[in-house]
C-alpha cells in the first residue's frame, strides 16, 4: 500500500517533468536527447502508511530530479530517464525519522514500460542510526501498473511497516 502511493505520485511527478521537457525540445531531426533538472518538493500525508499505523504519517521531501528524454531521428520521445535525489523527513506522533531517496526510473515511452532501481527510500533514526523501513533494489511495471519483476527488499510493497509504526510511536 505505502510503494503503491509512493508509485502514484512518482508517476505524477514524472508525467510532468517529460511533459515539461518534450515541450521544451527543439523539434529539429538531428535531435538525439534532451537533459536537465529541477529543485523537487514534496509535502504530504501517506495515505497508506496512516492508515496502518492508525495515525497521520507525514512525509517531507526536498532534492532534485535529472532527467534525460532519449528521442527518435523523428524528433519524438521514446525513453527517458529519470533520477531522483531527495532527503527529508517522516513524522507522526511528534516523533521525526530521517529519510533519503536515490532511486531512478526507466521509462520505454512507447510502450509505458518502467523500471525503477536503487533506493526508494530508506527511513532511518536521525543522526545514523538503523534503517527502520529500507526499500531498495529492483521492480518492473508494466504499462498495465502489474509487477513483472520484483528484486531485493521492498517491506513496503508487502505491506510490511510494522517498524514504521513502532519508531513513529505507534
Amino acid at each position: 500500500m505505502f510503494l503503491i502511493r509512493r508509485a502514484f505520485r512518482l508517476a505524477v511527478v514524472i508525467a510532468t517533468s517529460l511533459s515539461i521537457a518534450v515541450l521544451a525540445t527543439p523539434a529539429s531531426a538531428g535531435s538525439r536527447a534532451d537533459t536537465g533538472s529541477f529543485p523537487i518538493e514534496d509535502h504530504f500525508i501517506d495515505e497508506g502508511s496512516s492508515e496502518a499505523c492508525g495515525f497521520d504519517v507525514h512525509v517531507d521531501l526536498v532534492g532534485v530530479l535529472r532527467y534525460e528524454i532519449r528521442l527518435d531521428a523523428n524528433g519524438d520521445a521514446v525513453a527517458g530517464t529519470i533520477q531522483l535525489i531527495r532527503e527529508g523527513t517522516v513524522s507522526g506522533n511528534g516523533v521525526v525519522l530521517s529519510e533519503m531517496d536515490r532511486d531512478i526510473h526507466h521509462l520505454d515511452l512507447t510502450s509505458d514500460a518502467q523500471r525503477d532501481v536503487g533506493i526508494v527510500f530508506k527511513i532511518s533514526v536521525p543522526g545514523g542510526g538503523a534503517p527502520v523501513l529500507f526499500d531498495r533494489g529492483y521492480i518492473e511495471v508494466a504499462a498495465d501498473g502489474s509487477l513483472i519483476r520484483v528484486s531485493g527488499p521492498h517491506p513496503a510493497l508487502e505491506g510490511d511497516v510494522d517498524a514504521l509504526c513502532s519508531a513513529l510511536g505507534g
